[in-house]
């Protein structure tokens, strides 16, 4: 909800997700994230760690991707995004 304590700042509830302006935020914050591990990926040696961080920051560009695209409306695109945005959720959650 709007004003919701437990929401990360400059995403808005109060319209259920409705609101590009919302999902845009949340793309850019995943982008955010991602542009962050990348980082931290880089100032690693090769090796498992560095792998990691630099899956994570593709999931996260993916989040991004299946979060926002402004011009696909389509039936099939909304499906895929939903079921992308799920699996990058639950890679995330599985690392």
């Amino acid at each position: 909800m709007a004003g919701d304590s437990s929401m990360p700042a400059g995403i808005d509830q109060g319209t259920h997700g409705k609101d590009p302006v919302s999902r845009r935020a949340r793309a850019e914050h995943y982008r955010h994230y991602a542009a962050e591990f990348r980082t931290l990926a880089e100032a690693r040696p090769a090796g498992t760690i560095r792998d990691r961080l630099t899956m994570l920051a593709s999931q996260y560009d993916v989040l991004a991707r299946a979060v926002w695209r402004p011009h696909d409306n389509s039936a099939a695109d909304r499906e895929h995004k939903r079921r992308s945005a799920k699996r990058a959720r639950a890679a995330i959650l599985a690392s």
